[in-house]
C-alpha cells in the first residue's frame, strides 16, 4: 500500500481481508469494462485484485513499496514474464515515471494515503496513453473519518463533488463517479466512528462479505446510491 515515506503501515488489515471473495468481485464489476492492455496497479498489497487483472491484461506492473508485500507478489508471479513488481512509493515512482506507457492505471484504496493527491493524479495522467483509463476506489464521506482511518494513514475521506473536481483538475475526463456500498455506511459509522474501534474484525468482515455484499451488489446494479462507504471513479485520459 503506497503511503508517504514517513509513515509505516504493516498491512495487517490487508491480511485480515485477503480471503474475501465477493467484495473484490464487486469492485471488478466496475473495473473490468475499462481494464485493458498494459496495466499499472498502484498499491496492490497482497494481490487480491492483481490476480484478476492479470487475466485481462497484456502486461501488469505492480507498484508496491512494502518490501514484504513486494516479495510475496514477486514470488506469486515469478513464472509470469509479463508481470513486474516495482518496489517504490508513488512519490519515488513519480520522480522517474515514464510518459504514455500504460493503457490503464488502477488505484484501489490508495489516494487517501497520499498527502499530495493532486500530484499523484497528475503522475497517473502522465503515464497513461491518450484514451487510457484511470480507475479509482477511495473511502467516502468525511463524517465517517475515524481513529481507524488515522491509524492506517488516511489523510482524508472524499465527497463525490470534491473528488470529481480533483480528478478533472489533473486533466482527466470523468466518465463514471458514484458512491459504492451504501449498506456499509452505518456499520462503519457505529463500529469505527462512534465506538472507536481501530482494528478490522475478520469474522465480521467475512460475514459481511458472504451475506451482505451479494445483496448490495445486486441492488446497486439497479440504482445509484445517494451515498456510500466508498467512491468509484472511471476517468479517461484526454
Amino acid at each position: 500500500m503506497p503511503i508517504s515515506d514517513s509513515f509505516h503501515y504493516d498491512g495487517a488489515d490487508l491480511e485480515a481481508l485477503q480471503d474475501l471473495v465477493h467484495y473484490p468481485s464487486w469492485i471488478m464489476d466496475y473495473l473490468s469494462p475499462v481494464a485493458r492492455g498494459d496495466i499499472l496497479e498502484v498499491g496492490p498489497g497482497l494481490g487480491a485484485v492483481s490476480k484478476r487483472l492479470r487475466i485481462i491484461s497484456d502486461s501488469l506492473d505492480l507498484l508496491e513499496p512494502s518490501a514484504r508485500h513486494a516479495s510475496l507478489l514477486a514470488d506469486f508471479f515469478r513464472a509470469d514474464e509479463k508481470v513486474r513488481v516495482l518496489p517504490f512509493t508513488v512519490e519515488a515512482f513519480a520522480a522517474h515515471a515514464p510518459r504514455g506507457v500504460y493503457d490503464t492505471v488502477v488505484a484501489i484504496n490508495i489516494l487517501e494515503h497520499l498527502e499530495d493527491d493532486l500530484t499523484a493524479l497528475e503522475t497517473f495522467f502522465r503515464v497513461l496513453r491518450p484514451g487510457g483509463f484511470l480507475f479509482l476506489f477511495v473511502p467516502a464521506l468525511r463524517f465517517l473519518y475515524s481513529e481507524f482511518d488515522r491509524r492506517i494513514g488516511h489523510f482524508r475521506r472524499y465527497h463525490l463533488g470534491e473528488l470529481k473536481r480533483l480528478v478533472e483538475g489533473a486533466r482527466f475526463v470523468v466518465e463514471t463517479i458514484r458512491y459504492f456500498d451504501m449498506s456499509g455506511v452505518v456499520p462503519w459509522w457505529v463500529t469505527n466512528t462512534v465506538v472507536g474501534s481501530t482494528q478490522i474484525n475478520p469474522r465480521f468482515a467475512q460475514w459481511y462479505d458472504r451475506l451482505v455484499v451479494p445483496v448490495s451488489r445486486r441492488l446497486e446494479r439497479r440504482f445509484t446510491p445517494p451515498l456510500g462507504k466508498n467512491l468509484v471513479v472511471v476517468a479517461r485520459h484526454r
